[in-house]
């Protein structure tokens, strides 16, 4: 009747059978579980581009690490890790440029140990001043 479980039980309760999702690590990785790359992003906080990130790739955003937070508003390039994230899935899905150029991930390597917070080696930065009329400024 209606209501039920219905559908042809075959007496294993409806389960369906487990897909293994695990993708084949790339023998040029070696013993290296994590990817490494680049993450260059335009007007958006770490946090929130890797969450694309993950969404984009079909994958949790626990699987990434990084050394620091960058700021939203300005446009920034840091190092990202990925356990067992192959190159190939960063590839694929760079190539169809899903975020235009506003963000992007590149230069990937394979590595042996994720990145940790604390773990930069310095910041570079150039700093630029928009809609500025020098004419104010006080004689020193």
């Amino acid at each position: 009747g209606k209501g039920g479980k219905g559908g042809k039980g075959g007496g294993k309760g409806g389960k369906r059978p487990r897909r293994d999702n695990r993708i084949d690590w790339p023998l040029e990785a070696g013993s290296h579980r994590y990817l490494e790359f680049t993450l260059y992003k335009e007007n958006r906080d770490t946090l929130h581009a890797i969450l694309q990130l993950a969404q984009s790739l079909h994958v949790s955003q626990n699987l990434f690490t990084f050394a620091g937070t960058k700021d939203r508003r300005a446009v920034t390039a840091q190092r990202v890790s990925a356990f067992r994230l192959p190159a190939s899935k960063i590839e694929q899905l760079m190539a169809r440029k899903p975020f235009g150029d506003s963000l992007v991930a590149s230069d990937c390597t394979y590595a042996p140990a994720p990145l940790r917070l604390g773990m930069l080696g310095g910041n570079h930065f150039t700093i630029t001043l928009r809609d500025v009329d020098g004419s104010d400024a006080a004689d020193g």
